[in-house]
């Protein structure tokens, strides 16, 4: 620290503790506070943070001139309550030319700057096709991905159309892609969670009266059924529930605990829950089938009843080397015994051995419901 109150007293004449803490303190204050909104590439740039105007100048933008920044020019300034206002090219200019590089580099700071501190327009995606483009096109995260790359057969954050829910984005300094998104609820003025560009949303939509909130309890997601399951986003904030057995065409989110028998959305593969079982040969041979399930009972040799999950094509297989069983209506491998008679392991496994009359048609085909 010696060193860096050295640099200012070098610069700016002679610190001093009991004069200077209380001005440098306030000033920090306002800029925290957002009273003034001080430009992140400016702030948090290199050239000014290994600077020890960093110290004394808390540079942000003139409430009076959006094209201008404001600062605290020497120490002495700061003690009388004293600002300079520049236009920002000037500023960067004269203070950290050397610092940046050459006049190119100054522009494109100057330039940056100058759009993060424009006024913010604030975009609305409400329907299934403007939603998916936002996440398809802005900001990174698990819910961004290609259509292909999720588990389902069309993009999860579609289902934010429900009539609750919008997506609040910006487009970036090109104007062709957005540069930030959050889900907003519209009705309420809330949103949860940012993306992307956070300081220039969070200014947008506060400047439209939102706050951030965490989460969306009540609000609706469209239902889409799909296979065992359903399509969803992930979802953030802890109201990520729903109940799959609500009747209409829509799912509200609750918190855990608000009602019986709630799902979690928490799978960023698009779907409500990864589904419990899926067909174990397919498992097997590397694929998740999980539509149209049968869940069939088997009796193994040793009496043991068991339920196994297979999808269609697999079940036909299996019928070609078991049989159901009359008397107790499972599912057997059937073996010979005395050239013709066939026997339920589990039937003449018990000190009975009945011999049980094979159907050539098994009947016990159980869809399986989640």
């Amino acid at each position: 620290m010696a060193k860096v109150l050295k640099d200012i007293e070098m610069l700016h004449g002679v610190y001093n503790p009991e004069l200077d803490n209380k001005w440098m303190t306030d000033m920090r204050n306002s800029i925290a506070e957002n009273r003034w909104q001080a430009p992140p590439t400016l702030c948090g740039g290199s050239f000014f943070t290994g600077s020890a105007l960093r110290y004394i100048h808390f540079p942000h933008i003139d409430p009076e001139d959006s094209n201008k920044i404001r600062f605290v020019d020497s120490i002495i300034a700061g003690r009388k309550g004293k600002t300079t206002s520049m236009r920002i090219g000037r500023y960067l200019t004269k203070h950290f030319k050397d610092s940046i590089g050459s006049e190119g580099a100054v522009l494109a700071v100057q330039q940056k700057i100058v759009y993060e501190t424009a006024p913010v327009d604030v975009k609305f995606a409400v329907t299934m096709d403007d939603i998916e483009w936002v996440y398809s096109n802005g900001p990174r995260s698990c819910m961004s991905k290609p259509v292909n790359t999720f588990q389902v057969p069309e993009h999860p954050c579609r289902m934010y159309s429900a009539g609750d829910l919008q997506v609040a984005y910006i487009l970036n300094a090109d104007g062709k892609k957005p540069g930030a998104r959050a889900v907003c609820w519209p009705a309420k003025k809330h949103y949860v969670r940012i993306y992307g560009d956070i300081s220039r949303l969070q200014r947008g939509l506060e400047g439209l009266g939102y706050t951030k909130v965490n989460n969306f309890a009540g609000a609706r997601l469209v239902k889409k059924p799909y296979r065992s399951t359903f399509i969803v986003p992930y979802v953030d904030g802890n109201a990520r529930y729903v109940l799959p057995t609500q009747a209409g065409s829509t799912m509200t989110l609750y918190k855990c605990g608000d009602y019986p028998n709630l799902k979690e959305i928490g799978s960023e593969w698009g779907w409500l829950n990864e589904p419990d079982v899926c067909c174990e040969v397919c498992e097997e041979e590397g694929t998740t089938t999980t539509d149209d399930l049968v869940g069939p009972v088997f009796c193994d040799r040793f009496g043991t009843r068991y339920t196994r999950y297979l999808c269609p094509e697999h079940f036909e297989g299996m019928n070609v080397n078991h049989r159901l069983c009359d008397s107790c209506g499972g599912y057997y491998e059937g073996y010979v015994h005395a050239d013709s008679d066939i026997f339920c392991a589990r039937c003449s496994g018990n000190g009975d051995p009945r011999q049980v009359t094979a159907r050539e048609e098994p009947e016990l085909v159980v869809p399986f419901e989640e």
